[in-house]
């Protein structure tokens, strides 16, 4: 049964509204005076509010700004029962917040027909409101969508490098350290190759949660593309990111993974190989100049064994931005054994 809140003074008007509501199957709240009558309506929500209007304190556009602020009623739809019912007092009310207005004379038809018609408005306002949280939310998990990797859940690669930017010209503003780590899961075409992707699939997820708890919270962690995973670590000099880095390489290595093989649980060892690179030690490096002397490090890992870290030396792996020293890291990508 909707309830329809009852802020009249008038006994005689009270009780008429009151026996009209009630026998159309609606629900009168109302207290002894309008103070009693607003703490009802804290605890019994309305649908409706009929409120008389006059000119003495506490019956006019007070009161249509009382019942909008009040968290209970904020939201209710007011038919306004005005002393003098003219053209000039309806403006008044309807610009006040009101929904109508109705004679002190209306017949029950009338009465009930305008509490019908405010319920409607309410009903398609709540409607309108659920559609509009549902967008939002549809639209947070769209945005979302557009910046995740959707296997691993975490920063997809444009939006890591869009992050990467934003941090580099944060450290340059505040003269502070920033270190890239890139990582690439060891003999990860042989998951694939001998398990299948499912299997594979399950490797990079649990990868990507290792980082998670290896990471901190104030690292930025990103799949940068197949096995290769990447982290940010803001305000962080060589020495700092070198535990970081020591840390997942040892997640991954020192624990097997537990695959799902076709309902069978199958321990499989994995190592990575990482690579760091930190800025200001490596010079004052640009974001793709940043990435590629992470990306030798990482390679340098490789080829020295495999499951270790190792930091971009100019020496051991060439300067950055130069065409001579990139050629063989190219071919290196192309070798099969990763």
């Amino acid at each position: 049964m909707e309830k329809v809140l009852l802020i009249l003074d008038g006994a005689e008007l009270r009780r008429r509204i009151a026996d009209i509501l009630q026998s159309n199957h609606f629900e009168p709240v109302f207290g002894e005076d309008r103070a009693a009558t607003l703490k009802l309506a804290a605890d019994n929500p309305v649908s409706v509010a009929l409120v008389d209007y006059g000119e003495q304190e506490g019956r006019g556009l007070d009161m249509l700004v009382k019942l909008a602020t009040q968290e209970a009623t904020w939201n209710v739809p007011v038919i306004a029962i005005p002393d003098d019912y003219s053209g000039k007092v309806v403006g008044e009310v309807i610009e006040g917040g009101g929904m109508d207005c109705i004679r002190h004379d209306a017949d029950a038809v009338e009465v009930i027909a305008r509490v019908k018609a405010a319920l409607r408005v309410r009903r398609h306002a709540k409607r309108l409101e659920i559609a509009l949280d549902e967008l939002r939310d549809k639209n947070e998990q769209l945005a979302a969508l557009a910046v995740t990797d959707g296997l691993t859940l975490l920063n997809n690669h444009s939006h890591f490098i869009g992050i990467l930017n934003q941090e580099l010209a944060r450290a340059r503003r505040f003269g502070q350290p920033l270190s890239l780590v890139l990582c690439d899961l060891d003999n990860f075409k042989r998951v694939n190759d001998t398990l299948g992707h499912r299997c594979g699939d399950q490797v990079l997820r649990e990868t990507a949660s290792r980082m998670r708890e290896s990471a901190r919270s104030i690292d930025i962690l990103g799949r940068y593309g197949g096995e290769e995973f990447a982290l940010i670590l803001p305000g962080t000099d060589r020495e700092g990111a070198l535990v970081v880095c020591e840390r997942f390489r040892a997640s991954v290595a020192d624990l097997p993974f537990t695959l799902d093989n076709n309902g069978e649980a199958l321990e499989y060892a994995m190592t990575v190989s990482v690579g760091l690179a930190t800025v200001p030690s490596n010079g004052p490096l640009n974001s793709a100049s940043l990435i590629e002397a992470a990306d030798r490090a990482m390679y340098r890992a490789k080829r020295g064994g495999k499951n270790r870290v190792c930091v971009y030396d100019s020496e051991q792996d060439g300067h950055v931005g130069n065409r001579s020293a990139i050629t063989p890291m190219i071919k290196q990508r192309q070798e099969p054994s990763r």
